[in-house]
């Protein structure tokens, strides 16, 4: 068993021979995010034989779409941010964190500071596992915890596409986030549909922001999600939803029905975990809403019963025809898993779904108490769907 000095040394030899290949270049992807990676792919090699902390990366099997890993099996993150900068608040977050564990949630998003010991050793305790924001010098912030198996990931930037950033500067910057602790993914979320895909090499795994309540249509989701996908995942980046659990100022909070609308959405465009946006921020805070809280947590049931359909299944979108309305399959285990959404707040639409399937047999509605109806003859799916509401169902193939 290798000491952790030992460790440091391959760390540095690593790192030197590293820096000769800085000519190397693959495809669209940077010198330097290549650099990083190199280092990540080989202290995991060497983790894998030694006493390492949590050792947590992609999954770039070109025979599945990527998916965060941790060590060796794949994770979907569904949590939320908490952001808090204050030491001040730490009792709160801790009994938050302990209300989150409770309800079944699996990750946060948190700024760490180097007074946060109690924090982490109680999450790594519940389970919860803790994307960090740096709220001081990272390099410090790294070193003190990069041994702490409650911690998967660093964040590069949020708002990575606000235009205060360049691509080039946010790669510099995972370089370094990746030399200082190889055995963590990295992470960065952007909101705008058309600049994120500027930005999805620049860090090991992608969030995708849509906050739609009220100011625009429900089905904004699919778009902004459908197009970091769409730009992440050829490159081996998987997409994770920042989606609504807040209200705007001077606006309302999305309903559970419009949450559930948001998370379905997500989901069917191939998104690798869910991080709602948010739990507490300083002005929000989710439990106040208790009907949306309680709402949320009803989500967890389903994603972890969906959690190995999700990460090992053949997702396929399929076209409705009509307007409002997503749909998409999931084959896994000579099961399919079907979803349709209507995303129109006032209209109900009447649907018939095409399933590449060549039979089915056993149709049965997934989630008892939530919407459904439609049937199956031959390969087709048909059936109404009221405003907002999310069908989901499986059935033999």
């Amino acid at each position: 068993m290798k000491s952790r000095k030992q460790l440091d040394s391959f760390e540095k030899f690593i790192n030197i021979e590293v820096e000769n290949l800085i000519e190397f270049k693959q495809g669209s992807i940077p010198t330097i995010y290549n650099k990083s990676l190199f280092l990540a792919t080989v202290l995991s090699l060497f983790c894998s034989t030694t006493s390492c902390a949590t050792n947590v990366y992609v999954n770039t099997d070109v025979t599945q779409t990527p998916s965060v890993m941790v060590d060796e099996k794949p994770f979907f993150p569904f949590g939320f941010y908490y952001v808090s900068y204050y030491d001040s608040e730490q009792t709160k977050r801790l009994n938050d964190l302990r209300a989150i564990a409770q309800a079944g949630f699996n990750t946060m998003y948190v700024p760490l500071d180097l007074n946060d010991d109690s924090f982490l050793n109680e999450s790594a305790k519940l389970g919860v596992q803790i994307i960090g924001e740096f709220n001081e010098d990272p390099m410090s912030v790294i070193n003190k915890y990069k041994n702490n198996s409650a911690i998967i990931g660093w964040l590069v930037a949020d708002d990575a596409d606000n235009g205060k950033k360049t691509p080039e500067q946010l790669s510099q910057f995972n370089y370094q986030l990746k030399v200082a602790d190889p055995q963590r993914i990295t992470y960065l979320s952007g909101g705008y549909p058309k600049k994120i895909g500027q930005f999805v090499d620049s860090a090991d795994v992608v969030g995708m922001q849509s906050y739609p309540v009220t100011a625009e249509p429900l089905s904004t989701v699919n778009y902004s999600i459908a197009s970091a996908v769409k730009a992440a995942v050829p490159i081996n980046r998987p997409v994770i939803a920042n989606l609504q659990t807040f209200a705007w100022s001077g606006g309302r909070a999305p309903t559970p029905k419009e949450v559930r609308n948001m998370t379905y959405q997500s989901l069917i465009n191939g998104v690798k975990g869910i991080i709602y946006y948010a739990y507490y921020d300083g002005v929000w805070n989710l439990p106040d809403n208790k009907t949306l809280w309680n709402g949320v947590k009803l989500l967890v049931p389903e994603i972890k019963q969906l959690t190995s359909t999700l990460l090992y299944g053949d997702l396929i979108k399929i076209a409705t025809g009509v307007s409002d309305t997503y749909a998409g399959i999931w084959k896994y285990q000579n099961k399919a898993v079907v979803v349709v959404i209507n995303t129109s707040s006032n209209a109900t639409k009447e649907v018939t779904v095409s399933l590449p399937l060549q039979r089915t047999t056993g149709i049965e509605t997934m989630f008892a108490g939530r919407p459904s109806g439609m049937i199956v003859k031959g390969d087709k799916l048909s059936g109404s769907i009221k405003p907002k509401d999310v069908h989901v169902y499986t059935f033999g193939y």
